[in-house]
């Protein structure tokens, strides 16, 4: 699995990039190879004059691409929501190929 990491308006630290890349691994059983997976962390003009910090992944495998956006005031926060709802994307997707899959025998 390839990943790559963005910042956009922000500047990301080690152990920020050892999270994402850590959240992201846990994904890796529910991916076929070849995978490309591109996050990228963005600096957002939140309401009030606060700060947003949005992520979101996008994963390409098999000719299907997935997606996932999340925005909070932190980046592990946004991480970990985004992660929660591709997943939830990728285990549907796997349901549908081997429910597919058993049908045709």
């Amino acid at each position: 699995m390839k990943m790559i990491i963005k910042a956009r308006h922000l500047e990301l630290d080690e152990s920020d990039k050892k999270y994402i890349e850590e959240e992201i691994n846990k994904l890796k059983p529910l991916v076929w190879e070849p995978a490309i997976v591109e996050v990228t962390i963005s600096d957002e003009a939140g309401g009030k004059g606060g700060v947003d910090i949005k992520a979101e992944i996008n994963i390409e495998c098999c000719g299907n691409f997935f997606n996932a956006k999340e925005t909070t005031s932190d980046i592990r926060g946004s991480i970990d929501l985004a992660k929660e709802k591709m997943e939830i994307q990728l285990r549907k997707h796997k349901e549908k190929v081997i429910d597919k899959e058993q049908s045709k025998r």
